[in-house]
């Protein structure tokens, strides 16, 4: 059943009001065709009310994601980039091709900062975002009475002498649905064990991000500050003030208490929005992904918040937390991320239960 324009339709009459199902939804696949976007390829996913754009070009990330007309995603300067631009040995090429948008995926051996590990240098969060997929499919079906659209590819994440690792994305959302799911497998075909790191950086800015914006999340066991500035800014965490010239960013690893599915959640909520206020949400499976970064920059410009599931966390990890975040051969190992939205405080409260 469709949720569409304050009306449940069922497939029969649905399809008895419209000539195509694009009327009122659907996929539409393009290729930009100019400045530093020429040649990435998008698909745009229409559920009714929700809007997103997968990059395939771009490890099937998503950039844009609006709910009922209203933009979600933060957009950074540089805007959507190919990934030719991006330059291993450029210390600032993740910044430089960094879109931001509703995901970018960071990984697969490094999330955090570059780092060397034997003779190798890891990029800042890695590789895998700008890396194309292969083995596209592009599909829209009824189940029933219910209509799912669906991308699916292939990333390979392998090189000469080290490794090969292989990321399977599955990218779903429903007819009249308000949500997207992404679930990932990630398989080490090589045979040795290969570090495999994961980190969903999920962007959000104006206008679901402003000074009545309050962060929401699932129950709580700790907050620690990642570096001193953000210690200064610990009982600030959930409020947003005005953009700031100059500001610098605050990172917190939340320890959030998943419920009994093994789902927890973070909600950005602004109650200006809408007529009982509009969250836009992460929700992740904490089985494969048991920390959570919440990123706070509220500089001019780069006016965002980051909710961020992982794998790890960010910053210095011993050889023994290597070893235990490393896929065997030929082990695989699966992600459960959802983006979505709630009207109204109790629909976020509403999906904690869920």
């Amino acid at each position: 059943m469709a949720y569409l324009f304050g009306n449940d339709y069922d497939r029969a009459a649905l399809l008895r009001r419209i000539g195509n199902l694009n009327q009122v939804a659907g996929i539409r696949e393009y290729t930009y065709s100019s400045g530093s976007a020429d040649g990435v390829k998008a698909i745009e996913i229409n559920t009714g009310p929700l809007s997103f754009e997968v990059l395939p070009s771009r490890c099937l990330d998503i950039s844009r994601l609006s709910f009922k007309g209203i933009p979600a995603a933060y957009l950074s300067k540089s805007g959507i980039r190919h990934p030719s631009y991006y330059t291993k040995t450029d210390p600032t090429a993740f910044h430089d091709n960094f879109f931001a948008g509703a995901l970018s995926t960071c990984g697969l051996h490094n999330i955090g900062p570059a780092r060397e590990v034997g003779d190798r240098v890891h990029q800042l969060h890695g590789d895998i975002g700008n890396m194309p997929a292969e083995q596209l499919a592009v599909g829209e079906g009824w189940a029933g009475d219910d209509c799912m659209f669906s991308v699916k590819g292939v990333v390979h994440h392998s090189s000469f002498y080290y490794g090969d690792l292989i990321l399977r994305r599955t990218v779903t959302a429903r007819l009249g649905g308000t949500s997207v799911h992404i679930n990932d497998e990630v398989e080490n075909l090589d045979f040795a064990p290969a570090p495999c790191l994961m980190l969903y950086h999920c962007q959000f800015g104006f206008p679901f991000l402003d000074t009545a914006t309050k962060l929401l999340t699932s129950p709580a066991t700790g907050i620690e500050p990642r570096d001193d500035n953000a210690a200064k800014g610990l009982k600030d965490h959930a409020s947003f003030a005005e953009p700031t010239d100059g500001a610098l960013e605050q990172c917190f690893y939340h320890k959030l208490t998943p419920g009994e599915a093994g789902w927890a959640a973070a909600c950005l909520f602004n109650p200006r929005l809408g007529t009982n206020g509009i969250g836009v949400y992460v929700r992740y499976h904490t089985e494969t992904l048991p920390e959570f970064v919440q990123w706070k920059m509220l500089r001019s410009r780069e006016y965002v918040c980051g909710l961020e599931p992982s794998s790890a966390r960010l910053d210095e990890r011993s050889a023994e937390d290597m070893a235990a975040l490393s896929l065997a051969p030929l082990e695989k190992r699966r992600y459960r991320v959802e983006l979505g939205f709630v009207e109204g405080e109790d629909g976020f409260k509403n999906l904690l239960q869920a």
